[in-house]
């Protein structure tokens, strides 16, 4: 089934505020003066958008006493079919200001037979919300408050005269019905028509007149068809003041069946959105309103202290206790109002930074024992200095490894030290019980390694500096490479025992055949099984590769590895087919029977 993207409209139809820096709003701003003559309604698209910014914009931010508006959005998904209804009852007031009561609520009908409508997944979701557009206390606010939490709410604030002209307040109060058409007219159908396509009204019994357009199309590509269909109708009294307007968008395909031929057709998207605006007096300005603006914005806090591991792993500290080598954030608590959104906090700057260092790019981190002073300020500017005393911890448990299964005489390895806390401020000495075998240095990174210098076992220990009583050690043993000649001779000379389950064995015959017994991974059945092999490669890195040239029972590709020092053998088969499940057996065996 396709994915196809459709006409770029959702956010608008979702945004339930148009918003400051919306260009066809600022157009309210200009004079209502016209050289539109008005004597005909039978427009071009062109004129038709000048009559909406010129009449219709100014019209309907004067005149709009409430407005109701349904959106409707069905979408074809990856498993099911998603339908979203938002609805908006809104109220204007004098200030200028409106209110919007809205619900919105989500269904899924699966499309999946494994999944099933009974998935999770599909269930359906419901919110409702509140939101406020318009001046309050002399500022403009869009505000948006879901009733399921804060988490979605928005809010935003404008200053008049300066972000938003004091012409289009009004505007910004209405449900901007005028403004939704003008952008369906010059997005949708001028784009498809031109500038100077017809739009020719009916007169109504009431004298109003109703405008519609629409448009088909249709296009295909290697899966099959798709149509689009799209239609706008609205309604405007003769001074251009628009009462409703119905946009229908639908996008369906059908897909080539494997015989070539067109299939059933079925719902790729589709965009519902009907508004009506009623004319008449705006509402007085109640005592008590449903939704404040200024509870979204921050007046006063508390800060709170949060450090943070590598693991992003947080824990709440005093400000006299706070540990070093973690990452250090602030947040805001006991916030007033408790609506204010504008809760973010931001570590600016700190008088000791080799205590806790502030960094350009927003890391907060402690880096030693000692006291500091943090300055923080909240998104809209309000300052707060908190002192921090941090503490370094030293580490409590310590582990150290080697990972290489063999270690060589001229070779050095990597040592890893493993530690707890991880945010311990310490540091570690490096021995070697036996010098002559293996020493270990450590570099300008505190980086240890061990360098191999002859033949024998050695263990490497380390040491806390700030607490000696912590310590760890590997032991290792350091071998010499062996010739290639050398392996060669070592792989026919014994049978080979797998190291966790001897049962598991292997043998190679010097005339290139062999024996193997070992249980099935993927049967769990133990077999015997002969075979042909053959020396493939050696590297002097890796070891001597012996590749088994016919097949062991399921087992289609199997080799084994030798190591340089002639002591392990890596065996590993492995089934390879492309129809098939990927499985294989693996193992390290040995000439010393456990």
């Amino acid at each position: 089934m396709k994915k196809i993207l459709p006409i770029s409209i959702l956010a608008l139809l979702l945004t339930l505020s148009s918003g400051c820096n919306n260009p066809a709003t600022s157009s309210s701003s200009q004079s209502s003066e016209s050289s539109l003559d008005l004597s005909t309604y039978t427009l071009n698209i062109d004129d038709m958008k000048d009559l909406l910014v010129d009449y219709s914009f100014i019209l309907e931010g004067e005149n709009t006493e409430s407005a109701t508006r349904t959106t409707k959005i069905i979408e074809q998904q990856m498993y099911a079919i998603m339908t979203e209804i938002i609805t908006e009852e809104l109220t204007a007031y004098e200030s200028p200001f409106a209110i919007i009561f809205g619900s919105e609520n989500i269904s899924y009908k699966s499309t999946d037979t494994i999944l099933g409508d009974d998935y999770e997944g599909f269930a359906p979701k419901s919110d409702t919300f509140i939101s406020f557009r318009g001046v309050y206390d002399n500022t403009y606010h869009e505000v948006i408050d879901y009733g399921k939490g804060k988490e979605r709410d928005t809010a935003k604030k404008y200053t008049i005269g300066l972000d938003i002209h004091e012409n289009e307040l009004d505007f910004q109060a209405s449900m901007q019905a005028s403004y939704f058409v003008f952008y369906y007219i010059e997005n949708v159908f001028e784009v498809n028509y031109g500038k100077n396509y017809v739009l020719t009204p009916t007169t109504e019994d009431d004298g109003t007149l109703t405008y519609f357009v629409d448009y088909s199309a249709s296009t295909e590509d290697a899966y099959g068809e798709i149509y689009f269909n799209v239609s706008l109708s609205f309604n405007m009294t003769l001074d251009g003041f628009i009462n409703n307007f119905n946009y229908q968008y639908k996008e369906t395909a059908k897909d080539y069946t494997e015989y070539g031929e067109l299939g059933e057709e079925y719902t790729l998207y589709e965009i519902s959105d009907v508004c009506q605006v009623n004319k008449g007096n705006k509402k007085e300005v109640p005592e008590t309103l449903d939704i404040i603006p200024t509870d979204y914005w921050l007046q006063s806090y508390d800060v709170e202290i949060i450090v943070t591991d590598y693991l992003d792993v947080e824990e709440k500290c005093d400000f006299d206790k706070v540990k070093c080598g973690l990452y250090i954030e602030a947040r805001a608590i006991n916030v007033y109002p408790e609506k204010a959104l504008d809760t973010k906090l931001t570590i600016v700057s700190s008088s000791d930074n080799s205590v806790i260092k502030v960094e350009g790019n927003g890391i907060v981190a402690s880096l030693k024992g000692g006291t500091t002073n943090l300055k923080i300020i909240s998104e809209s500017g309000i300052e707060r200095n908190v002192s921090l005393t941090t503490f370094e911890e030293s580490i409590k448990e310590l582990e150290v490894k080697i990972f290489a299964t063999h270690l060589f005489v001229g070779e050095t390895y990597g040592v890893y030290e493993f530690y707890s806390p991880e945010n311990a401020i310490d540091t570690l000495t490096w021995e070697s019980s036996n010098p002559e075998v293996a020493t270990v240095t450590v570099d300008s990174n505190n980086y240890a390694s061990i360098n191999c210098i002859s033949v024998g076992e050695v263990t490497i220990t380390a040491t806390s500096t700030k607490d000696p009583s912590v310590s760890a050690s590997v032991t290792v043993r350091v071998s010499e490479i062996l010739t290639e000649e050398a392996l060669k001779s070592l792989i026919t000379a014994e049978t080979w025992y797998n190291i966790e389950t001897p049962e598991d064995q292997i043998t190679f015959n010097s005339n290139g055949t062999g024996t193997v017994t070992f249980k099935d991974f993927f049967t769990e059945e133990t077999g015997t099984y002969e075979f042909n092999w053959i020396y493939a490669e050696y590297d002097e890195t890796e070891g001597l590769l012996i590749s088994i040239t016919t097949q062991i029972g399921d087992y289609n590709f199997s080799v084994c590895v030798l190591s340089l020092n002639g002591e392990t053998l890596e065996v590993y088969f492995q089934m390879t087919d492309p129809e098939m499940w990927f499985f294989q057996y693996t193992g390290d065996f040995t000439q010393n029977k456990a």
